[in-house]
């Protein structure tokens, strides 16, 4: 080793002294003959330095291209059904009373009323306690009454366009009822008749009573 850089600073020497510029312009390394030597020692690499500070954030870049379409989403939930409008038909009830005493008549008579609790459509006539239907829809009916107790008995019928459906039968002094369900057509009627020299006993009680309402259209 030592052989090898005797003969390097030996060919500087002479590189020196036939170049008086080089002489001038060389450091680092004085030759044997006086000439000053430029003489790079390769050595090896030392260990990493530590990283340095991040640099300054660079320009935004310029947008990519339009990607390719993805493909089609499941379908989503069918909506909810709207609502449908209320049909002023399908609201139909009423409740009519009795505040006087009806009866005997020496022929079977309909039976009118004098109150009304409710008549929603006004469907019902309390005059000629008839009840008139303006949809074709199955309807519930029912009644109650009070006998008489000064002897006469009481007999009900419910009717419907004339055909008796059903009826009761009370002695004096002793109330009863009945009810049905019924399929009416429009213009249909429904009333209550009181049998022949029978009697209902009423006052501001109001003991009798025809109810009926609308269960569903048809």
């Amino acid at each position: 080793v030592t052989m090898k850089i005797t003969i390097l600073l030996l060919l500087m020497s002479a590189t020196c002294w036939a170049d008086p510029e080089l002489q001038a312009t060389q450091t680092s390394y004085q030759s044997p003959a006086g000439c000053m030597n430029n003489i790079t020692v390769m050595s090896a690499p030392g260990s990493p330095g530590p990283p340095g500070p991040p640099g300054a954030p660079g320009q935004r870049g310029k947008p990519g291209p339009v990607g390719k379409l993805g493909p089609q989403g499941l379908p989503g939930a069918a909506p909810d059904p709207p609502i449908p409008a209320a049909d002023p038909a399908a609201h139909i009830a009423f409740t009519a009373v009795r505040t006087s005493s009806f009866g005997p008549h020496n022929e079977e008579k309909t039976i009118p009323f004098e109150v009304t609790h409710t008549n929603i459509g006004s469907h019902f006539n309390t005059d000629s306690g008839r009840f008139t239907s303006p949809v074709k829809a199955v309807f519930y009916f029912s009644f109650n009454f009070l006998s008489s107790s000064s002897g006469n008995n009481l007999f009900i019928t419910l009717n419907h366009n004339g055909r008796k459906v059903t009826s009761t039968y009370e002695s004096t002094g002793r109330s009863a009822g009945g009810s049905a369900v019924l399929l009416l057509d429009v213009g249909d009627e429904v009333w209550l008749d009181l049998g022949e020299n029978y009697a209902t006993y009423d006052n501001n009680n109001m003991y009798s009573s025809f109810s009926g309402f609308l269960l569903f259209t048809y």
